[in-house]
Parts: structure tokens; C-alpha cells; sequence
């Protein structure tokens, strides 16, 4: 038998191509964005605020509604590795 592992950069494609959006932490978006959790936040709490305040979205929220990863995955580049 083999054993393979997925590292994120392997993941990251297949996430990518699903068209059902999950829940998921500011952390893991930071992750895939490849940004500091600090800048993500700032992102979200300035740039794209209003328009995640629509999709239910409030500042101290810590896990992500898929309308809300839909919309941010949308907008932030993914850079894969």
C-alpha cells in the first residue's frame, strides 16, 4: 500500500473548483490567502464590510458563512504555491 498526504498547496485546488462553499475560520482564509490574520481582518472589517454586513456578517464573528467564503473568495486572490 501507498500513503499519500495533501499538503494546503494540494488542497488548495480542489477546494477551489467545489462549488459548495463551508463554513470556515478567518484563520483558514488567511491561510489560503496567504495573508496575516491581522490583514485579512482589516480587509474584512474595512474594505468589504458593508457589503458582508448583507450577506450576515458581523465584526466579531469568528467562523465564516459559506455566502460570506463565496463572496471573499471571490474577491481575494489565491495564490497557490
Amino acid at each position: 500500500t501507498e500513503i499519500y498526504t495533501l499538503s494546503l498547496h494540494d488542497a488548495l485546488p480542489i477546494l477551489l473548483t467545489n462549488l459548495e462553499y463551508r463554513c470556515m475560520s478567518k484563520s483558514e482564509l488567511a491561510i489560503l490567502a496567504q495573508v496575516s490574520g491581522s490583514t485579512l481582518q482589516n480587509w474584512m472589517n474595512r474594505r468589504y464590510y458593508e457589503e458582508l454586513k448583507k450577506l450576515g456578517y458581523y465584526k466579531n464573528q469568528k467562523i465564516l458563512l459559506p455566502p460570506q467564503v463565496k463572496f471573499l473568495f471571490e474577491r481575494l486572490v489565491i495564490v497557490e504555491c
